[in-house]
């Protein structure tokens, strides 16, 4: 069963669910497999269980790289889309052999767009931090430089050109309980071509300018991080 799996998923269970998810896990680890694990958090099941996991990290017990490779989230569709995302890690010395893609932690970017003393923010439907509002902006290709990176996920989000040159910042998001690790330069833009619309309405549901004074309440920790930058 476990060789015709693309990936394994622990639902709400008992000790048994726990051995088996434990287990590819730790395959996952040692390299014998390349196929993402996660558990899906419904009401909150395993939120003991997640931070008992943090502590191992926290005591120097379990790498934090190898944390990161159980996936979590309570939402089942966010849950696939961590998935879909998922990039293993490469085979220890010694382990059978496994397809490798990248390592973590993951890179993005993103823009600080402001015009007249306002910030351009957009409004995520998917996880990671979904209904936040936060910068516009994407994850890094492989070799492509940031950038362009990060033109192309402003216009591929948003439909307008800019030319990012002035770095603001550079934001280290670590989430331990979701698995996260990020690393996202952010660029300030003070100029840009077009009118800012939403372009992929299945991952922002909407946008808008803010005073740097009034944000939203629910901003992306990226976003935060931004804007601490901006007021220094």
């Amino acid at each position: 069963m476990a060789k015709l799996s693309d990936a394994f998923i622990a639902l709400p269970g008992g000790k048994g669910t726990c051995e088996g998810i434990f287990e590819v896990w730790t395959g996952a680890q040692l390299g014998t497999h390349a196929k993402p694990c996660a558990v899906l958090n419904v009401h909150d099941f395993y939120d003991k269980l997640l931070g008992f996991l943090d502590q191992v990290v926290d005591k120097a017990f379990l790498k934090l790289v190898h944390r990161g490779m159980l996936l979590a989230s309570p939402n089942p569709r966010a849950l696939l889309d961590l998935i879909a995302g998922y990039k293993c890690l490469p085979k220890p010395s010694g382990s059978p052999t496994m397809n490798v893609d990248t390592v973590w932690p993951r890179v993005g970017c993103g823009a600080a767009i402001t015009k007249d003393d306002r910030l351009l923010l957009v409004q995520r439907r998917r996880d990671p931090e979904a209904g936040c509002w936060g910068l516009p902006g994407g994850k890094v290709d492989p070799f492509e430089p940031v950038v362009d990176s990060a033109a192309r996920e402003i216009y591929e989000e948003l439909g307008i050109v800019i030319r990012p040159s002035e770095l603001l910042c550079l934001v280290d998001q670590i989430d331990r309980t979701q698995g996260h690790h990020w690393i996202a330069p952010v660029f300030l833009v003070t100029y840009y071509e077009g009118t800012p619309a939403i372009m992929e309405p299945d991952a922002l549901s909407d946008l808008g300018w803010f005073e740097v004074g009034a944000l939203p309440a629910d901003l992306t920790e990226a976003t935060k991080q931004a804007v601490a930058a901006m007021k220094r």
